[in-house]
């Protein structure tokens, strides 16, 4: 099983070989190892159409109920792809329900598919649990010394931070309730964030900041050692959160300077943080953030949310468009971007930490989502229950290519 690709969300366990290669050998021998393998490789390559006829293929011939899970798993991740949702969920079902013969990295990563693929479609408590299991001492661990936190009472709970910047604003919400449960809340807080927000006012008694990606410091000794830790990320499904209804909203106001000459301002953020992931599908190409610029720009000044040189984003391989104005020194920070976001009239953004930036300031803000769209957007609704009326959804349906007529149409129509 070790030699079978699995994959999800663009990245795979080991190096992957050329498409080319691939093919060949698949050529050679059409065995169901060659064929998830192509498939895999057909996705990086951006073709889920062809990863999903090889592994509706697959799907056929294999008869082993462990490789069945890692096809439909692949299959699931494929059709999302497409924007397929429906018929993903089913694929994604089956895989999960049928991994508990496979080595648990494999049964991870297929409960981390199943789990967003249950949230997409608004089912929180089965998504959250598999959730759990997922990210369980792969993407956070409890901290070092301490039991992990299953929703005891008053305790003593130390909170890691997991995931991106965006999740960090969007869950930031949630320590609230958390501390209601608690009788002390300390988080470890990436050192970036520590002078973003008064984390006091989300119910935190304590905060430390630390470095991402090092393990939190703790001798055995330490009497101020939390008794029990989480992730802020596990902190919804612990509680309960069953249904978008449930979910707080949050906020981050701040007092808006008027433009002098009446222009409007759109802050304009074409570009995500994918640097972990073999393909960009979330972040506009090159041709589309140039040609949606220079038609918006017609209308309204454009500034730049992409930080460039300042380790919030990899930002090395993407051009600003002409017609964007670009300075650093607005984005220097988090603070300082949070601060820009909000002077903006309109906020146009791919999905990145900016969407979230801009949902909690109430910005207008027209948030430009590819085909295969997050599980936290939910599905073909234009709002999103994370954040309020002021954050609209535009959803690309093509998988291949960017609506770029109608990303400007629905722009134009939010500053008008």
């Amino acid at each position: 099983m070790n030699d079978i690709f699995i994959e999800h969300d663009g990245k795979t366990f080991a190096k992957l070989a050329p498409l080319d290669t691939l093919l060949k050998r698949l050529d050679q021998d059409r065995n169901i190892k060659n064929l998830v393998n192509a498939a895999v490789a057909y996705r990086v390559n951006c073709n889920p159409q062809a990863a999903c006829e090889l592994l509706f293929d697959g799907l056929s011939i294999c008869k082993d109920k462990a490789v069945r899970a890692v096809v439909n798993h692949n299959l699931a991740q494929a059709l999302a792809d497409l924007g397929q949702f429906t018929e993903s969920r089913m694929h994604q079902t089956i895989a999960n329900s049928h991994g508990e013969v496979l080595p648990e990295k494999y049964r991870k990563r297929i409960s981390l598919g199943f789990a967003e693929s249950e949230m997409r479609f608004g089912n929180f408590t089965t998504g959250f649990e598999a959730w759990e299991y997922g990210r369980a001492n792969a993407s956070w661990q409890p901290i070092l010394g301490t039991k992990p936190w299953k929703g005891q009472t008053g305790k003593y709970v130390g909170v890691v931070c997991e995931g991106g910047y965006g999740d960090a604003f969007m869950f930031r919400r949630f320590l609230p309730l958390l501390r209601c449960c608690s009788s002390r809340v300390k988080l470890f807080l990436w050192k970036s964030l520590g002078d973003w927000c008064n984390w006091k006012d989300y119910g935190v008694d304590e905060v430390e900041l630390v470095k991402p990606g090092n393990p939190i410091p703790f001798d055995a000794a330490d009497k101020d050692r939390p008794e029990f830790s989480t992730s802020w990320m596990s902190i919804p499904g612990i509680l309960g959160i069953s249904h978008a209804d449930d979910i707080p909203r949050d906020t981050y106001l701040l007092p808006r300077k008027v433009s002098s000459n009446g222009i409007p301002l759109i802050g304009y953020c074409w570009y995500a943080e994918e640097h972990t992931s073999f393909r960009r599908y979330r972040t506009l190409d090159e041709n589309t953030s140039a040609i949606v610029a220079k038609e918006l720009s017609k209308y309204a000044r454009l500034v730049s949310l992409v930080p460039r040189g300042q380790g919030l984003y990899l930002r090395n391989d993407t051009k600003c468009p002409s017609s964007v104005y670009e300075s650093d020194v607005l984005l220097r920070d988090w603070k300082s971007t949070t601060e820009t976001i909000s002077n903006m009239d309109l906020v146009v953004t791919v999905d990145t930490a900016v969407a979230h930036l801009a949902g909690l300031t109430g910005v207008p803000t027209l948030l430009v989502l590819p085909c295969r769209s997050d599980w936290k957007w939910g599905l073909r609704s234009d709002r999103t229950w994370w954040y309020g009326e002021n954050l609209k959804l535009f959803r690309n349906e093509n998988p291949y290519t960017w609506d770029h007529n109608g990303i400007i149409d629905a722009a134009l129509e939010m500053i008008n």
